[in-house]
């Protein structure tokens, strides 16, 4: 019979920063065979030697910090950021690091630091879901994975129920993330029940093996509530053009509608100056700047028409009077249900154009 295991049931990253903290404080356990655990974890946050007698504070949410450690006596202390599936927020980890780096005398002797030391700060980017564009763009002293943390608990094993119940939950949750990359998987006779267009993980290995720089951004649908990804084409988020200094975008973008999932590149339109300046003809203005955009793209598209056969066959789109306008839209469903090589020809070709493309300027 299957363990009764907690962990399926405490699944927030409360539970997780509850199970973190109990790793890390078997370290004031000296004679506990666990404490080598804890040395394994300080030592992955990059403690270099972590002596025998060596305690540790633990505080949650302490600042509104995930986990702060201090090591005492050493006046070093370690933010953890904690992550189950979300990602960080606003560059958390550097005003964490600010606010403990401002402490007063009092706030100093409430976590057994010397007042008359400078505090050593490092920070830890710690989650264990799968690690997106903005994980990879996260700035910190160490960044541990899901599947370090499995590598780091394995060896200490049928020692407690606590940590083999979280273990066998971390393991069957790395497992389902790896089935999930699959974005080719199309088993359910439905597409609604395929991967591409459930999971946000198989959205952004297709994406990232078409464009190389972090930048997938990955939201639900607030109309059918079906996961939908975006890269931007260019480095640069917004594009300005006019007098009136109105902006726009261009993204690709992954979605799904009752046909089937697409790869759309498409405009959009940012009314920020609407309500400054009433005189402005907004559809006027974003018509023109879609039909720049179009000329440009299907003028590299006629250029190259040989490389991109795919490409240059699909019906063009025309302007419509919305934020998000297409540009070009492909119909993935049938290079689903046939394979990995038809699409990794449909793959190879967009990729070429969004090379072609980081040469236009669209200002």
């Amino acid at each position: 019979m299957e363990r009764n295991n907690i962990f399926d049931f405490a699944t927030s990253e409360l539970s997780q920063d509850a199970f973190i903290c109990w790793c890390l404080n078997w370290l004031n356990y000296e004679d506990s065979e666990l404490r080598a655990l804890a040395v394994d974890l300080l030592k992955e946050f990059g403690e270099e030697d972590v002596s025998d007698n060596q305690e540790i504070i633990i505080k949650r949410q302490f600042n509104k910090i995930d986990i702060l450690v201090v090591l005492k006596g050493l006046n070093r202390v370690y933010i953890i950021e904690d992550k189950v599936n979300s990602s960080e927020r606003k560059k958390q980890l550097e005003k964490y690091e600010t606010k403990i780096n401002e402490l007063n005398e009092n706030g100093k002797k409430d976590l057994g630091i010397d007042k008359n030391l400078e505090v050593e700060v490092k920070t830890v980017y710690f989650k264990t879901g799968f690690h997106f564009s903005p994980d990879k763009n996260v700035k910190a002293n160490k960044i541990i994975t899901g599947k370090r943390f499995k590598e780091i608990l394995e060896k200490y094993r049928n020692k407690t129920e606590i940590l083999d119940s979280y273990y066998e939950y971390l393991v069957e949750k790395l497992r389902t993330q790896e089935n999930e990359k699959n974005y080719l998987e199309c088993k359910a006779e439905s597409h609604w029940d395929w991967n591409i267009v459930k999971s946000n993980i198989a959205q952004y290995c297709f994406l990232k093996e078409m464009f190389s720089e972090e930048r997938v951004k990955s939201f639900k649908n607030k109309g059918n509530g079906s996961v939908v990804s975006q890269y931007n084409l260019l480095e640069k988020e917004s594009i300005s053009y006019g007098e009136t200094g109105e902006t726009f975008r261009i993204f690709w973008r992954v979605d799904t509608l009752t046909e089937g999932t697409y790869l759309r590149l498409s405009y959009y339109y940012i009314f920020k100056n609407r309500k400054d300046n009433k005189t402005l003809n907004y559809k006027e203005i974003s018509e023109m700047g879609y039909n720049i955009v179009h000329k440009k793209i299907y003028d590299i598209i006629e250029e190259y028409q040989n490389e991109l056969p795919k490409i240059y066959k699909i019906k063009k789109c025309n302007y419509k009077e919305q934020n998000e306008i297409p540009i070009l839209h492909i119909n993935l469903k049938e290079y689903i249900k046939t394979g990995k090589d038809e699409m990794n020809k449909l793959m190879n070709e967009v990729k070429k154009l969004h090379e072609y493309l980081q040469n236009v300027n669209f200002e």
